[in-house]
C-alpha cells in the first residue's frame, strides 16, 4: 500500500493514474517531475504509467483467494466455532448455535451482531483465508466471547455490557486462554476496496472509507472505540 496526501492506494502506479484522471497531474514535464519526486520514482516511470493509461493498458488484478479455497476456509472456521461451543457446554453453558454469515468485507476481521433480536456471527473470508491460523486461534474466540457476554446480559436482564469490558476479558483469558486483544493486526491491503483516508485519534491510526471520509468532512464526527476521542483527518 502507498499513502499519498492522506489517501491509501494499492501502488504508486495507481497514484499516478488517479491523479491524472482527476486532472491534478498533467502530461507535461514539469508536472511529471514534481509527482516523480514526491513518489520517489523516475519521471520516466510516471510518463510510462500515463501512456499505459491513455492506451487502455490493463491493470494487474489483485490476487484474491478462489471460491474453492474459501470452501476449505469455511469448513475450518465452522470446526473452530464448534470447538468454542464445546468449551461452553463443558462449563454448563447451554448456548444455542447461531448462524454464521460470510458477508463481512473491508478491514473488520469478524463480528458478533444482533439484528431483529437474532444473534449471528459475521466472517471476513478474505482476511480469514490470509491469516487462517491466527483467525482460528484468536478472532473466532474473540467473537464467541462477545456472544457469551450478550447471552449473559440477556438471561440476567441487564443492559449490554461494554464490548471489550471485564466480562469479555474474563471469557477470553479464563475460558479460552487467549490474549484479550480488542483489534487485529492483519495486512488488509487485499481486503480494502477503493480509497482509504488516514485519520488519527489519541491512541492509533484509522483508515476511513471514502463514504465515511465524506461524512466526516461534512461535520459528522467519528470516535475511536478505544480512547473515545474524535478522529482527525491527516490530509
Amino acid at each position: 500500500m502507498v499513502v499519498f496526501d492522506g489517501v491509501v492506494y494499492k501502488s504508486k502506479a495507481e497514484v499516478v493514474r488517479e491523479l491524472f484522471k482527476s486532472g491534478a497531474l498533467r502530461n507535461e514535464p514539469q508536472d511529471k517531475n514534481r509527482i516523480a519526486g514526491m513518489l520517489g520514482v523516475a519521471p520516466q516511470t510516471v510518463h510510462a504509467t500515463i501512456v499505459s493509461y491513455l492506451n487502455g493498458g490493463a491493470r494487474k488484478p489483485v490476487s484474491r483467494t478462489t471460491t474453492d479455497n474459501f470452501k476449505s476456509v469455511r469448513e475450518a472456521i465452522n470446526k473452530a466455532f464448534d470447538k468454542c461451543y464445546e468449551v461452553a457446554y463443558s462449563r454448563a453453558k447451554n448456548l444455542p448455535k447461531i448462524d454464521i454469515l460470510w458477508d463481512l468485507k473491508g478491514t473488520t476481521a469478524g463480528q458478533f451482531r444482533v439484528m431483529n433480536y437474532r444473534p449471528h456471527f459475521r466472517v471476513n473470508l478474505q482476511l480469514a483465508s490470509e491469516n487462517l491460523e491466527d483467525y482460528i486461534n484468536q478472532t473466532i474466540p474473540h467473537e464467541f466471547c462477545h456472544y457469551l457476554v450478550w447471552n449473559d446480559d440477556r438471561l440476567n436482564g441487564l443492559s449490554r455490557s461494554r464490548p471489550h469490558g471485564g466480562e469479555w476479558k474474563f471469557y477470553m483469558t479464563v475460558w479460552f486462554n487467549r490474549v484479550p486483544k480488542a483489534t487485529h493486526n492483519y495486512d488488509v491491503s487485499n481486503a480494502c476496496r477503493g480509497r482509504r483516508f488516514e485519520y488519527k485519534c489519541v491512541c492509533s491510526t484509522h483508515w476511513l472509507s471514502a463514504i465515511k471520509h465524506t461524512r466526516a468532512q461534512k461535520g459528522l464526527p467519528y470516535t475511536c472505540k478505544k480512547c473515545r476521542t474524535v478522529v482527525k483527518f491527516q490530509g
